[in-house]
């Protein structure tokens, strides 16, 4: 029927078979993908099934056989057991396990070697078949059998018996004693090396040496060792090495040295692991382990083994040789180590891991012979593929050792013992320079790069503890270049700034978190701990460029300052790494600092106070001859107040006031008063070294008996100087610049100190003879103001003479006394004082020469265009004004400490700010002094409080030059505005 055209002749069709459901085609694809694979799924356990099944019942079935053949032996005519069917029935029902069994087929070997054994090992018919007969192979196995679990049998019958009948047939049958033609020998050799890879031969054999019969006579259980050593040495002639191998490493008790029962045997075997090392060392280590059942030094034992058995060889290891000697060692050394952040959950006992520390760096020799065979030894020496894979397998161990270990004393004496016995640093750069690229973003690449980090880090901060700077870096012989020694800080460098970068790291990071690894973590702390010590070597004897720490497009703007305060990446930059950013830029990072904390300070007062911080002054009244004593008794209890406005009111001779009002001018005379006396030498609280730098008197309690509140007072003091930008002409010893920054001076910091004591301990370093004749204890004297004081440097030291073995622990003892301990109240007291006002967090920006600059000023000298710009001029003078014109020339033409006593005679300062004079409060003044143009009478004159020179109108050059070195040279011509 065809359409007509009108819609309404037709009826609509009505379903009655309920809603319909329309699927789409990705779902009906779905279910049909579902169906398939539970049809799959259920035709695989069926499978399963079936194979269960049948395994179970062939079980059954063999072990009923096995029972029935067993009572069909036992029931056999006496005197049949070396018939060969007799033979085949025990080798089939044979159970290990049973005593009985056991003795049984110690009745078949008696048998067997008698009648047996010669038709079995007939030359033509070994050549001509290429392996022994079945029922001899199988024999041989249940023997072996037998040996594996003697111990476990119980029965003091059977062990003697095995002794003196199984032995005798295997020595027999594998040709330990020789006398086999070359067919049979073919077969034997093929025999063993189904026992040897199908059966674990060897974790058998290592296991009878561990665990033989308890009720076995002496004799006897010397034969036994003997037949044990026997076979290992037959196989591993044969150069058949397998995992098992490493089970020899887990028996105790000297075996592979002199006189041990392994001792013949040692180089095949050691030859046997490094093959085995070549393959899965770790899966080696761990099946050994796990066969002995772990236990107490476990790793220990093996890791002792290990090297006893490589000491035996004697020689060096061929270069193929090396990265699976150092892959072993680090298998053996992984499960006491662990794979996890040092000291997490899981982890071994420390007492052993101490144990296995002790035990490597008990073979220094070792340790050194094997550095200098892998490591390259020049910058030009190629690295081949075997020699770089023990490169990279060394530095790895070492990477491990010092992660878990590295605190260990015995790991820091063979650390030691590589610095400078094989110029381990060295060797590490010239592997680094040429084989490593910091910047990569491989993971191997990483993970390598990783590992030199921190075993490069370690070892040189660990040498430069040891010997000076000088012996460093600055004669002939010195170990390390300043070239070599640039090229290490950009590399690390790059590699920190790459792992910053790469992570997107934050301070907080470094406290916790998923975003760094533990490794990660360590190798981040390790690299800028190591920089910064290069940092401050490179303040004290700039050896290399200062811009190679410098990282190239950082720099202090506004969005880097914003950052910091919120703690980012520049904040992780300003706390562990400051030598990123150059000097100038730091200290616009700590003033930076200072004004958020300015201004918390004042946040925290009365709103009319913030309003103007000038209401919130403190002023306190200072009596001219007693500038000490006032500033103490009425300042130091103002504590973090000082944070604050401080106006000073001098008091003359007479008791009068001084006229003027502090503008900022009087409170800087004060401190150039304060510093005067404070620091002079003379009045006790502090002691000059040879080169007239100052650090406190250890005796200071002689002086008053509130010495360390006075201390305090004076840390104060130069914190407010800092925190007010104020110049203090104070020159600290760098050992005490270190210990205001919180760090901790070690043996090469003494020659600042006493260069005579520091030359007899380097003397004492090197000496030769016998240091007892010396007359040394472990105490130290000093003076006490004309009283002998002696104390101990160890508990008992006055009566333990240093010794050859303990004068490097005397020199480094002697050297902490001296720049840690003894002065340690009075440097804490200071500390407290100067962190009133100053965050440590902001002091650590800068090592120790630049912290003194910042205290003193730049020790550059004058830019004379930078204070040109900068001065200001009063009393008619302006910069076109001839007078002007003519001390500029003047000045222009003074040698560079000409110009800083100039300096000084303003300022009472020798040293330029260290952002330039626009920085210096108040700012640089001329103004003319009263008289007469023309009138060459009068000097010129200064006010140092307010950085004013009067000077008088010279009207020649001659003059004005004249005039200004008498001044500058004479000491004298300051007053007060």
């Amino acid at each position: 029927m065809f359409f007509d055209g009108d819609h309404r002749t037709r009826r609509r069709k009505v379903k009655l078979g309920g809603r319909s459901v329309v699927e789409d085609r990705s779902t009906v694809l779905l279910k049909a993908k579902q169906a398939k694979e539970a049809r799959k799924r259920q035709r695989m356990e069926q499978e399963a099934a079936t194979v269960i099944g049948a395994f179970a019942r062939s079980w059954a079935a063999a072990k009923s056989e096995r029972a029935r053949v067993r009572e069909v032996w036992v029931s056999r005519p006496v005197g049949l057991e070396a018939r060969l069917f007799s033979v085949r029935q025990l080798v089939f029902f044979y159970e290990k396990g049973s005593a009985s069994d056991a003795l049984r087929l110690c009745s078949a070997c008696e048998g067997a070697l008698e009648s047996l054994a010669a038709s079995w090992l007939d030359e033509s018919r070994c050549a001509q078949e290429g392996r022994l007969p079945n029922l001899c192979h199988l024999l041989i196995a249940r023997s072996f059998e037998l040996l594996d679990g003697l111990a476990e049998l119980g029965d003091a019958e059977v062990a003697p018996r095995a002794v003196e009948s199984v032995l005798p047939f295997l020595e027999a049958c594998l040709g330990l004693h020789g006398g086999l033609g070359p067919g049979a020998s073919a077969a034997v050799s093929r025999a063993l090396s189904h026992a040897v890879h199908a059966r674990g031969l060897y974790a058998s054999l290592a296991k009878l040496l561990a665990c033989p019969p308890s009720d076995l006579p002496r004799l006897e259980l010397t034969r036994l060792e003997g037949f044990s050593a026997s076979v290992v040495g037959k196989c591993l002639g044969l150069g058949l090495s397998e995992a098992g191998l490493a089970d020899f490493l887990t028996l105790e008790g000297s075996v592979f040295g002199e006189g041990g029962v392994l001792s013949a045997v040692a180089g095949p075997l050691w030859e046997g692991l490094v093959a085995v090392a070549s393959g899965s060392p770790a899966g080696a280590v761990d099946g050994a382990l796990a066969r002995r059942g772990g236990g107490e030094g476990a790793h220990a034992a093996m890791l002792n083994n290990f090297l006893a058995l490589s000491r035996s060889r004697g020689g060096g290891m061929e270069p193929g040789a090396l990265g699976s000697f150092i892959g072993l060692l680090d298998a053996l050394l992984a499960p006491c180590l662990g794979s996890g952040e040092p000291g997490g959950e899981g982890l071994p006992q420390s007492a052993e891991t101490a144990e296995v520390v002790s035990i490597l760096a008990g073979d220094l020799d070792m340790w050194n012979a094997l550095s200098k065979s892998i490591l390259p030894g020049s910058r030009e020496e190629i690295l081949d593929g075997k020699k770089l894979e023990g490169t990279v397998a060394l530095v790895s161990l070492l990477s491990k050792l010092v992660a878990h270990c590295g605190d260990a004393q015995p790991l820091v004496v063979l650390l030691t013992s590589l610095a400078f016995k094989v110029h381990l640093l060295e060797r590490l750069w010239f592997y680094a320079s040429a084989s490593l690229d910091p910047t990569s973003i491989s993971d191997q690449d990483q993970d390598r790069t990783a590992d030199f980090i921190v075993v490069l880090c370690t070892v040189h901060v660990l040498r430069l503890q040891i010997i000076s700077d000088r012996e460093h870096y600055q004669h002939d012989g010195a170990l390390m270049g300043s070239q070599d020694l640039d090229g290490v800080v950009v590399f690390i460098k790059n590699f920190v700034s790459c792992l910053v970068d790469g992570r997107g790291l934050q301070q907080e990071d470094l406290e916790g978190g998923d975003r760094l690894g533990w490794r990660d973590r360590l190798c981040f702390l390790k690299a800028t701990d190591h920089l910064d010590k290069l940092h401050e070597q490179n303040g004290r004897h700039r050896l290399v460029s200062e811009e190679s720490f410098h990282l190239e497009g950082l720099k202090a703007d506004d969005a880097f300052l914003r950052e910091a305060d919120a703690g980012g990446r520049a904040g992780l930059v300003c706390q562990r790494c400051p030598y990123f950013l150059p000097f100038h830029d730091r200290v616009r990072v700590f003033r930076h600092f200072l004004e958020r904390d300015r201004e918390a300070f004042y946040s925290g007062l009365p709103p009319q106070v913030r309003m103007n911080p000038f209401l919130s002054a403190k002023t306190v009244t200072i009596r001219r001859k007693y500038v000490l004593e006032d500033g103490y008794a009425q300042l130091d209890p103002l504590g973090p107040g000082l944070k604050a406005i401080v106006r000073i009111q001098f008091v003359n001779e007479l008791g009068e006031d001084e006229a003027g009002v502090d503008g900022g001018g009087l409170f800087k005379d004060f401190l150039e008063s304060l510093a005067a006396t404070a620091f002079d030498t003379q009045y006790g609280f502090f002691r000059a070294n040879p080169e007239n730098k100052l650090y406190p008197n250890p005796n200071s309690s002689s002086v008053s008996q509130d010495h360390l509140n006075f201390f305090r007072f004076f840390g104060r003091m130069v914190g407010k100087a800092v925190y007010e930008g104020i110049l203090v002409d104070v020159p600290f010893a760098e050992f005490f610049l270190r210990k205001i920054r919180g760090k901790r001076n070690d043996f090469d910091d003494l020659r600042f100190l006493d260069q005579e004591l520091h030359g007899n301990l380097c003397f004492l370093r090197g000496y030769e003879g016998s240091v007892e004749d010396l007359g040394l204890c472990f105490a130290v004297e000093r003076d006490d103001f004309g009283r002998v004081v002696v104390e101990d440097l160890v508990p008992g030291g006055k009566d333990e003479p240093v010794t050859n073995a303990t004068a490097i622990r005397y020199i480094h003892l002697m050297a902490d006394y001296k720049l840690n301990v003894q002065m340690q109240r009075q440097v804490t007291a200071f500390m407290q004082g100067l962190q009133d006002l100053l965050d440590p967090e902001w002091l650590n920006l800068f090592n120790d020469s630049e912290l003194q600059s910042l205290i003193s000023g730049s020790e550059k000298g004058l830019d004379l265009e930078d204070m040109r710009r900068n001065m200001a001029y009063s009393g008619g003078y302006d910069e076109n004004h001839p007078a002007i014109k003519t001390f500029w020339h003047v000045v222009g033409g003074f040698t560079v400490e000409e110009q800083q006593k100039l300096l000084k005679f303003v300022t009472a300062c020798s040293r330029p700010p260290l952002l330039g004079f626009s920085f210096l409060e108040p700012s640089l003044c001329i103004q003319r002094a009263a008289g007469a143009e023309g009138d060459c009478s009068r000097l010129p004159t200064a006010a140092t409080c307010m950085n004013l020179l009067k000077l008088p109108p010279y009207p020649t050059v001659d003059e004005m030059d004249e005039k200004i070195r008498y001044a500058i040279n004479s000491g004298s011509g300051f007053d007060l505005s």
